[in-house]
């Protein structure tokens, strides 16, 4: 299982200075990070980031790339001409305050290719299909108690090889007062929302979002190695604790 090894939750395309992974906050916390022009080292020594997330929310699909220095918790690289990186002909321009290239598309990817060019003119192309979709059950309670764990049986497809699911719980007027629970168990099909847990979230109304995370195989990088992980974020749902 390589989810655990390459793209920790924790750690998912953030630079290594941001803390923790807080869903309904990416970037927040990403501030302050160092990051140097990609054509001041060996090309040979960029390590290759792709990361395909379609938000269901939004209705968009994110194309992120991020360029390291020897190793995934490298400094940033910002790609400086001739080097460019591109998602389906789409330049990405880079994105300072979350640390990575980035385009925007309307609706639903499921599937595009990253294309890498770096200083030396060397081309790498990597063909990305995104996560299966995975949403809240449709039968979901419109009130949970909050002293008692509830097992969550999310819609869609079984945890498959390299998947982990991420389940946020977060209150509706503070988002900062949240709990996390994730499975990457093969075939399972819901996971428990711990009382324990759930007492950090608090009374009231609440939001839930559900997270597929996919690690792929980089079918082309340069010699330091790359990575690539795709995710599909579901609609948020609401409920309440009690």
């Amino acid at each position: 299982m390589q989810l655990n090894n390459r793209w920790t939750t924790a750690t998912l395309f953030r630079s290594v200075c941001a803390a923790g992974a807080l869903t309904f906050l990416m970037g927040a916390d990403d501030t302050g990070c160092r990051s140097e022009s990609s054509d001041s080292v060996n090309q040979d020594r960029v390590f290759t980031s792709y990361w395909l997330l379609y938000d269901g929310q939004a209705d968009i699909t994110y194309a992120r790339a991020q360029f390291r220095l020897g190793a995934p918790g490298g400094t940033t690289l910002i790609l400086q001409a001739p080097a460019a990186v591109a998602f389906d002909g789409r330049a990405m321009g880079f994105n300072e305050l979350l640390d990575w290239h980035e385009v925007e598309i309307a609706g639903e990817v499921q599937q595009g290719t990253f294309s890498y060019v770096d200083g030396d003119g060397q081309r790498f192309t990597n063909v990305v299909s995104l996560a299966p979709s995975i949403g809240a059950p449709s039968d979901l309670p419109a009130t949970l108690v909050g002293t008692e764990s509830f097992e969550l049986r999310w819609a869609g497809e079984p945890t498959g090889e390299d998947e982990l699911i991420e389940v946020i719980v977060a209150r509706q007027s503070n988002r900062f007062d949240f709990a996390r629970f994730e499975t990457r168990a093969l075939g399972s099909s819901s996971l428990v929302l711990g009382a324990d847990r759930l007492a950090n979230v608090g009374r009231g109304p609440v939001v839930l979002s559900l997270r597929r995370h996919r690690d792929l195989p980089v079918t082309e990088a340069p010699s330091a190695g790359g990575a690539v992980l795709t995710t599909y974020q579901s609609l948020e749902t609401t409920f309440t604790l009690q």
